[in-house]
């Protein structure tokens, strides 16, 4: 399931293991560490979406 960024920047690590930065409003897509997401989820960063949300068209870095 997608997440949608709810705080101003959040970072993500990517299934390599590297920190990817999303800013508010992007969708962080499947794929992306799940303790990470969770973590982000649990403290309000990330909202869950539906599957149908398209990606950000490029994450920050």
């Amino acid at each position: 399931m997608a997440h949608k960024v709810a705080a101003a920047l959040v970072s993500v690590k990517d299934p390599a293991g590297k920190n990817t930065y999303f800013y508010e409003g992007a969708t962080v897509p499947d794929g992306f560490d799940k303790d990470d997401v969770d973590r982000l989820v649990e403290s309000g960063m990330l909202e869950k979406v539906g599957p149908e949300a398209k990606p950000a068209a490029r994450p920050a870095k």
